[in-house]
């Protein structure tokens, strides 16, 4: 009766020793899937690492753009403003009665040089303006 507890527990005991060794060889393949997973996880972190830092880049980018602009748009304000003020003082339809010529030049000088500032501030050159 010993000896057939002894084969019981042996048998047992190898019962166990091969379930653990299988278990052993699926927890193996596990641990390559995960090391594989996380190896793609960290080069996908590190692409959009990659990508907010070229985002941030660009948010500067639009911050400096916009800065600019709003300076150029205070400059311009101010210039008609200035103008504004020059129309106040002068009063063009008694003038463009007794000089109709100078009046037309000086409309279209002024004209012509708005348009140039125009073109100059769609290309990037802030600083044409006067």
């Amino acid at each position: 009766m010993f000896a057939k507890i002894q084969i019981y527990a042996l048998l047992i005991l190898c019962t166990s020793l091969l379930y653990v060794y299988y278990d052993n060889g699926l927890l193996k393949e596990e641990l390559k899937e995960t090391i594989a997973e996380k190896e793609i996880l960290s080069e996908n972190v590190k692409n959009q690492e990659q990508y907010i830092s070229k985002v941030q880049n660009e948010i500067k980018e639009i911050q400096d753009i916009n800065n600019n602009i709003s300076e150029v748009k205070e400059q311009q304000q101010q210039i008609i403003e200035v103008k504004k003020e020059t129309f106040r003082k002068h009063d063009l339809s008694k003038t463009s009665y007794k000089k109709p010529k100078l009046v037309q030049n000086i409309i279209n000088k002024t004209t012509f040089s708005e348009f140039r500032c125009i073109e100059n501030i769609t290309k990037g050159n802030y600083n044409e303006c006067k």
